[in-house]
This record gives structure tokens, sequence and C-alpha cells, in this order.
């Protein structure tokens, strides 16, 4: 086989080779994890062209893809470039070496493709997503949420006088106020739950999966963790959040921007104190 032969030949770099005849039985072991590298023949006995490389990019969106295609078939190795695929080689035509650099080219550009995106997708300060990016995540998983007739939690988070925290030590003080925000959103949610900057002061968490008692455990482990936050002498400013929530059911097909202006005005009429709408849910709570 061409990959063995090239992890034979090229003494520079070292190939742990693992070969799977069909691509159902591929897809299968990409969900385990562990991968550096996809050489995807196009002509797997149950692979579809192009719809294979589409299979295994959504199980494996962040390893790079190599495909071998037939000698009649450059024009369907340059479609799976533009579906996803790092770099198509046509077989007999390729050698060992080849093969090395063209998978040692992927796995760079996948890498740099990675970083840049992290660019694109994440708050430089708070090291969470960005709102484009929340957005992006979030409405992908409230749809799959939705097919699996499953709950979720959205809770929006206002860190309570920012600017006074700007105004009384700095900007510097501020930034170091978002950090330590976000941590403690991190240490109250779970590591799958989604967590978004919506702006300066303002963050969005989607929770995944949650019945009625997290409704209650979840301000619950907030209000804990922000209140041994404020005990510490090492920090300068007290943090205080307000927190409006909007529940998530499976059977709802309100969309995400919906979803975060009903927590938004549960923070206000928590605030203000005006009249609730008919048909709002009664779940609001503030912290400080």
């Amino acid at each position: 086989m061409l990959a063995a032969e090239a992890a034979a030949e090229d003494a520079l770099v070292r190939f742990d080779l693992e070969t799977r005849s069909r691509l159902s039985e591929g897809v299968k072991r990409l969900s385990q994890g562990g991968v550096e590298a996809i050489l995807l023949d196009l002509s797997l006995p149950d692979g579809q062209g192009l719809r294979s490389v589409a299979a295994v990019r959504e199980q494996a969106p962040h390893v790079p893809i190599v495909v071998l295609t037939g000698a009649a078939d450059k024009k369907l190795g340059i479609q799976a470039l533009d579906a996803g695929a790092q770099d198509y080689l046509v077989k007999g035509r390729t050698d060992g070496p080849l093969l090395v650099r063209s998978l040692r080219y992927a796995i760079d550009r996948k890498r740099l493709e990675r970083i840049l995106e992290q660019q694109v997708l994440i708050d430089e300060l708070s090291g969470v997503y960005n709102r484009r990016a929340f957005f992006k995540a979030a409405e992908q998983q409230l749809r799959l949420l939705r097919r699996l007739r499953k709950q979720a939690l959205l809770v929006l988070v206002d860190i309570e006088g920012l600017k006074q925290i700007n105004d009384a030590f700095g900007h510097a003080a501020g930034d170091v106020a978002i950090v330590d925000a976000v941590e403690l959103l991190r240490t109250t949610f779970r590591e799958s739950d989604i967590i978004g900057r919506m702006g300066g002061d303002e963050f969005a968490v989607l929770a995944f999966e949650v019945g009625a008692e997290e409704l209650t455990t979840i301000p619950r482990r907030l209000t804990k963790s922000l209140a041994a936050y404020n005990k510490t002498p090492d920090h300068r400013a007290r943090l205080a959040f307000s927190l409006g929530f909007a529940v998530v059911k499976s059977e709802s097909g309100s969309t995400l921007g919906h979803l975060l202006k009903e927590a938004e005005e549960d923070i206000d009429l928590k605030k203000h104190g005006r009249p609730k709408p008919p048909g709002k849910p009664p779940l609001k709570l503030e912290l400080s």
C-alpha cells in the first residue's frame, strides 16, 4: 500500500499508520480521536465520492484530509478541495515522498487555519466566543437539542458596575474583572456548555440538557462562587452579576435572538420592576 511504503521510505517522518477498508469503519475510528491526518480514498466500497469528504469532516472537523482519486477523476479532486480537503493525489501518479510532503503540508495548513479561526471567533480578552461565533455555535446546538427533544437554558450575564470599576481603578482593573467573571462562569457551568461575550460587560451561556433541578442549582453555584471571590482580599473590585434566563424547550420554535431578548427582559424586569408580560417565565435572579 502506498501509505505503508511512504512510512517505510521516509526516515525523517514517523507514521503510526492505521487502515480501514470501508468509510463507515474509518468514521467510527475517527470518533475515538487521536488522529492527526486522514488519507481518504474516494472509491471506498461504501463511499459516495464527495459525500465521503463531508462524512469525514463532520466526524473530525479539525483533522486535515488528503484525498486519493483515480487517474480520470482530477476534476473530482479539485471539487474535494472545495468540499474541505487540504490536498488531493492521483493514484498511480503518487510516490512515497510526495505522499509524505502532502500529508505534512496538510497538517501544517490545517494548524494555521485553526489559529486564524481562533483569532476570528474568540474574544481576545475573555478567551470565550465572540458574539458572532456564539450565535453560530449556539444555533447549531439548538437545532440538535430540538431534534433530540432535550431542554436547555440560556443565561444572560451582566457584570454590574464595570464602568465604576474602570473609573475608580482604571481600565486594566476592568479587564481583570472581565477575565475573572469569565473564570467564575467556567467553574459554574460545564465544559460542554457554550459561553460567549455579547458586548463589553454582557455574556451569554447556553447550558445543555438542563432539567428543573438545574434551574435552581446553576444560580446557587454562581452565587457561591461569586461570594467566595468577593471575600478574597487580593481583588481590588467586587464583582456583581445580573442574570436573565430563558428556558429552551424542545417543542419551542424560538430563535436564538428571541431567547436572548427574553433573557434581557428578564434582567430588565428585575432591575426596574416593570409588570411581567404575559407568557414570560417567572425565572429571574440578580446576584451581588
